[in-house]
């Protein structure tokens, strides 16, 4: 009688329970059964196959230490995913104290085994699996007696988390005998390691054997026939065999019958099994006695003809050409033919290729290699590399000793008239004869019909043969199939041209294999040859609300129609970056076939090589429906490499699907998409990012997605109200670029019909228009600055605080002054984190931020920008431990990273590496330092107007660009400069850069060079494809340089003429570099505001409103007084001074002074002629260091005011 005792969670798991030869009688205990077609386990039940043997479920509940976990959760071991099923129950913290952490003895589980009188059970076998969910345990398995002695123990060491642990322990030596009484089975926490979350039994199982002084009578067999012939009388041991008659490859039927207690269930024959299951099942007990195995053979074809190749005086062939022939078997090339002391054979020797001919109506079925008497031992490796091959004599065969010994195998695959070829190495030893055996009239299976039904979107291909029970295999690229290609089990759908090719196999039946079959199916409307890349850079991830299944989608910026959605976010930097168990599908467009994806530098994150396979990543699947997917390297990720996934049979759109089973962190740097391309003879619209009658900034981009792949035709542009606007097609995108449009006006976007094609011609035949209006201007709200700085700790302090308030790209602006000193940022790297912020510098001269004991390039940075819109003005960042020490080599950073950063008039001082550059930053009117790589990374970067100063022998730039950006490094109308700390520098000393890593990308521009770079212009690194140009640069008198002598870097690996022409220079401005789909214009923020005309009424400054001013800084003798949104200031309470004022634009930038006023006497000033410039330190005052002085004014001269007159 079944007992279910107790119900657990379904999980989807593929039990390892090791199998041997026992005798097995009962079993007791419980083992789920896996369901074939939804690949779930059941349920579990206690189960007793002795039907007198009763058991009974025990647990330790009522310790308090077996927490129950019910709801859905899943996990992933060795490959297969676990899941509860809601409202389940799996043992949670199994012999965990969790108040102390410790582990416990007394928890466990098992069964009481009832055994009454009469009966002995003799256990032969315990096994168990059960899986681990967290941390580490070791278990113990006791069977006890009613008093709980132990009669058994069995001990087990530790087991990882995550992992199954299986138990498998033979009992039949134990010596157990267990009589009438009562049992108990049980498993133990033993000892315990780390956070135990969740133990899920999969079985538990005693197996042995039963007597019993009044047995139960269970049904019995009754007959059995094969095609109605009786075996009953044939059964040995619960099995027979049955010859089938060579030329059959159906079987007969196998019938059974059972007495009146009980029935049979029988599985057929088939091609695979080759063979029948009988099952005996007793109706009273439902319980299955006994089960009857009916193996069948096919008779051997009869043997056919035989040649035979033989050396020596008995061989009648000959040598010809290197070709030994016989007339009927030829052998290239030629063994020797040689008698060695009377003893005649063939020589073939070393390492040798050989290829053996027959006569096309000969189909070889056997070789023979057959050994020379008094040789002695000759040991013949051999290689058949022509065709499919078994060894069908014995190991030590390869032995030769003595005459007719014989080395022979089976040819799977031969068919009449094959060239056999095979590698052999005698060693130089002699074999008497070869002899090739054929078969009289052998079966050739029918060959495959192929049937291709064609349908709207897809075809269904169907594939039959007319011999029975045959295997097919077929191609779909055009290969030759063979039993390694892809096995027929019904019908499959494809969606894109293809070459289909078949054979049908009947091996086991002795068949030779059919002729190959082949059907081309080109009504197909595609092209091939599209790739696509999805890179980290490319595209946001962003939360996806009201799908059922993934949280996450990120949406390409270059090709829109193709997405990443996941149940979990898929984290990007330089990678992207994911865990196990999460589910990601590549979302395609509808008439895109994916044929191929190619994970780039994939890795597992966190691999150690010393710990190995325990550091290491596995996939679980790359699928899609309908498809056929080949990972080119499906087994242990570890260290970076690409990994590939073939895609045959693809349907159009249908997502792929991938998921990492195992890994600590599983990261790649990029995902290749290679798809084909339907023609549905329609080019469609799908929508722009901005909708009609739409209010907008005044710049920004508007991009146009369409169904496909699309390009612009010659000459097609995006138009605003008629007037061309630069126009890019990426992928199913065209994107149309538009800057500074008047405020509060309206316009009309037009894409003119036929401006876009796909890649059969197909055009979209309408124009698109959209209206829209620009916002009203902005109105710069004035605002006091957030923080006004003195000292080290008062910055950390502000930078600290808009960490924390600034969080979100929403956040307003936050703008710090930094009064004029020096900034010891001590031996820390110091980041700056947040959104919109602003670090102004009362004076680039007298702001000085430093720090200094640190290398490396990631480490190292005085400033580590990690926010995003950061503006610096007006101050000066410096590695110390670099120049101003003396140190021109080694990786001392000043600043790094950035995204949608702007530098104006900043000074940076470093050696190599001094500027690491982020995503995208504009820099205007600044002075870098360097000597090695000084300016490096990625990111598009522009700058304007900035001195690149050389500090000795240098590399200006190293940069290392993903294929995603377009613009790189661009240098406007920059300046290159002998540097202030280097002792000399001079012509040829410094190249413009060379390649880091990527596809990098750098542009000089109108560039002065008061000293030269080398002719070639650009060094070597990595050997990697470049794109480094250079326009119209100038030497320090203003004459062009001849740029004739440019050549490539040395170790790219592309050619090119470096020099761009007049249409290539004009896209290269502000506007295209940096400033994105979102029309970020950073120039705009760079434009100081007016000085303000100050004048003295009284003890108060007044002065006229300056426009789009935040507001103004007022100074006394060069010294911060305060700052104010007002348009006067009181002056009673801050003493004599000349006073100025300066306006600050929206980011906080400083403007020029103001006009002096003095608040004294002015005959209280001492009054001197411009010559009479004192030898003492001289400021101006916005406290600026000044080395001489050149216009009348007051200036603070070794402390003191002083005006200069002419």
């Amino acid at each position: 009688m079944k007992s279910i005792i107790r119900n657990f969670l379904a999980v989807v798991l593929m039990v390892a329970t090791a199998t041997t030869a026992w005798a097995v009688d009962e079993s007791f205990g419980f083992e789920r059964q896996k369901d074939a077609s939804s690949g779930m386990f059941s349920d579990f039940a206690l189960e007793s196959s002795y039907e007198k043997i009763s058991l009974e479920w025990v647990e330790s509940f009522e310790s308090g230490r077996i927490q129950p976990l019910t709801g859905v959760f899943k996990y992933t071991i060795d490959g297969v995913e676990y899941s509860t099923s809601d409202g389940q129950t799996a043992y949670k913290y199994f012999g965990v104290d969790e108040a102390e952490w410790g582990y416990l003895d007394t928890d466990y589980f098992g069964f009481t085994m009832t055994i009454p009188a009469g009966v002995i059970l003799e256990p032969t076998r315990f096994y168990s699996s059960i899986v681990l969910g967290g941390g580490r345990i070791v278990y113990k398995v006791v069977l006890q007696n009613a008093n709980g002695e132990e009669l058994y123990k069995i001990g087990e060491t530790p087991q990882d988390k995550e992992a199954i642990k299986n138990l498998d322990v033979d009992l039949s030596q134990s010596g157990l005998l267990l009589t009438e009484g009562t049992y108990r089975l049980l498993l133990y926490s033993y000892q315990w390691y780390g956070s135990v979350k969740t133990h899920l039994p999969v079985s538990f199982m005693l197996q042995g054997k039963v007597t019993d002084e009044d047995p139960i009578e269970y049904t019995q067999l009754t007959g059995l026939t094969v095609g109605g012939v009786s075996y009953f009388d044939r059964l040995v041991e619960n099995s027979c065999t049955v010859e089938l008659p060579y030329g059959t490859t159906s079987f007969p039927e196998v019938a059974a019958t059972a007495d009146e207690k009980g029935h049979v269930e029988i599985v057929q024959p088939t091609g695979d099994t080759m063979k029948a299951e009988v099952q005996l099942i007793d109706n009273e007990a439902d319980k299955l006695v006994a089960t009857y195995i009916i193996n069948f053979e096919p008779a051997e074809p009869a043997q056919g003809a035989i040649l035979r190749v033989e050396g020596g005086e008995s061989a009648v062939g000959s040598v010809q050409d290197g070709v030994y022939t016989d007339g009927v078997v030829t052998i290239s090339p030629a063994p020797i033919i040689q008698s060695t002391n009377g003893i005649w054979g063939l020589k073939m020797g070393f390492n040798t290729d050989y290829n053996i001919s027959v006569p096309v109506d000969f189909s070889v079925d056997e070789i023979r290699f057959i050994g020379t008497p008094g040789y002695g031992t000759c040991k013949i490796p051999y290689v058949i590399t022509s065709h499919e091959a078994t060894r069908i004599t014995a190991e030590d065969s390869l032995y030769l000793s003595d005459e007719n010994q014989t080395v022979a195998f089976k040819l799977l695959d031969y068919k009449a008239g094959d060239t056999l070829a095979l590698t052999i190495d005698l060693w130089g030893e002699v074999i008497n004869y070869i002899e090739l055996t054929s078969v009289a009239d052998k079966e050739v299976v029918a060959t495959p019909a192929i049937c291709v039904e064609e349908g709207q979107v897809s075809d269904t291909v169907t594939i039959t043969s007319d011999t029975e029970n045959a295997i097919i295999y077929y191609t779909l690229d055009g290969t030759e199939p063979t039993t390694s290609s892809n096995r027929y089990t019904g019908r499959f759908m494809i969606s894109s041209n293809c070459t289909i090719k078949a054979i049908a196999t009947a091996r086991v039946f002795n068949f030779d294999d059919s002729e190959v079959a082949e059907k081309i199916v080109d009504h197909f409307k595609t092209q091939g040859g599209f790739s696509f890349t999805f890179a980290p850079g490319d595209g946001m991830t962003v939360d996806l609300a009201g799908d059922p299944k993934y949280k996450y989608v990120r949406v390409s910026d270059i090709n829109p129609a193709f997405q990443i959605k996941g149940e979990n976010t898929i984290y990007s930097d330089s990678r992207f970056k994911m865990a196990a168990g999460n589910e990601f599908a590549i979302c395609v467009p509808e008439n895109a076939i994916v044929t191929k994806l190619t994970f780039v530098n994939a890795c597992e994150n966190y691999y150690n090589a010393e710990i190995g396979a325990n550091t290491d990543s596995e996939w679980d699947y790359i699928k899609s429906d309908g498809a056929m997917v080949v990972i080119s390297d499906d087994g242990k990720i570890t260290s970076p490499k690409d990994i590939t996934a073939s895609i045959q049979n693809h349907t159009a759109g249908t997502p792929i699907l991938f998921r990492i089973k195992k890994c600590a962190q599983f990261a790649f740097g990029s995902i290749i998409v290679e798809y084909a391309q339907m023609n549905d003879n329609a080019v469609e619209y799908i929508g722009a990012t901005i909708e009609d009658e739409a209010v907008v900034d005044a710049s920004g981009s508007v991009t146009l997605t369409f169904d496909r792949e699309v390009t612009l035709n010659e000459g097609a542009q995006m138009q605003i109200d008629g007037t061309p606007i630069r126009t890019v097609s990426n992928g199913t995108a065209v994107t149309g670029y538009y800057w500074e449009l008047p405020y509060s006006s309206t316009h009309t976007l037009t894409l003119p019909a036929g401006a876009v094609s796909d890649i059969f011609g197909n055009t979209y035949e309408e124009n698109i228009t959209i209206s829209f209006s620009v916002e009203e201007q902005p109105v710069v709200a004035m605002s006091c600055f957030d923080y006004v700085v003195a000292s080290v700790d008062e910055l950390n302090a502000a930078l600290n605080e808009i960490a924390q308030s600034n969080i979100t790209a929403e956040s307003p602006r936050k703008r710090i002054l930094l009064l004029n000193g020096d900034y010891y940022m001590g031996q820390v790297q110091t980041s700056v984190k947040g959104y919109n912020i602003s670090l102004i510098g009362q004076s680039k001269e007298g702001v000085r931020i430093y720090n200094d004991g640190l290398d490396g390039i990631k480490t190292s940075s005085t400033i580590n920008n990690e926010s995003q819109a950061l503006y610096m003005q007006d101050l000066t960042i410096e590695n110390a431990e670099s120049l101003r020490k003396g140190n021109f080599r080694g990786v001392y950073v000043a600043y790094s990273g950035g995204n949608k950063a702007i530098l104006k008039n900043v000074e940076l001082i470093g050696g190599q590496d001094t500027y690491v550059t982020g995503t995208r930053a504009y820099h205007e009117d600044c002075t870098i330092h360097g000597t090695v790589d000084f300016i490096c990374g990625g990111g598009d970067n522009y700058f304007y107007r900035t001195d690149l100063l050389i500090e000795g022998d240098a590399v200006i730039t190293a940069p290392s660009h993903e294929a995603s950006f377009e613009w790189g490094y661009v240098f406007q109308e920059c300046t290159v400069k002998p540097g202030t700390y280097a002792e000399t520098t001079s012509d040829k000393s410094y190249s413009l850069g060379r390649p880091w890593q990527n596809e990098p990308r750098c542009y000089f521009l109108h560039t002065v060079m008061e000293i030269l770079p080398t002719d070639i212009g650009w060094a070597g690194m990595a050997e990697i494809p470049t794109h480094f140009y250079e326009y119209q640069s100038v030497d320090k008198d203003g004459a062009l340089i001849d740029l004739s002598v440019r050549g490539n870097s040395p170790s790219t690996t592309n050619q090119y003429t470096p020099v761009l022409s007049d249409e290539e220079a004009a896209e290269f401005t502000v506007y295209n570099v940096v400033g994105g789909k979102d029309g970020w214009t950073p120039a705009r923020y760079t434009r100081q505001v007016e000085a303000p005309v100050v004048a003295l009424q009284g003890d108060t400054l007044v002065w006229d409103a300056v426009a789009d001013a935040l507001c103004y800084v007022i100074y006394k003798d060069g010294a911060y007084v305060a700052n104010t949104t007002d348009t006067r200031f009181e002056l009673a309470h801050h003493g004599e001074g000349a006073y100025t004022v300066c306006a600050t634009n929206e980011m906080g930038g400083q403007g020029d002074a103001s006009n002096v006023v003095e608040h004294s006497v002015v005959s209280s000033i001492k009054e001197v002629k411009i010559e009479e410039n004192a030898n003492e330190e001289i400021y101006d005052l916005m406290g600026r260091r000044l080395q001489h002085i050149d216009k009348p004014g007051i200036y603070i001269v070794g402390g003191k005011k002083v005006i200069y007159t002419e």
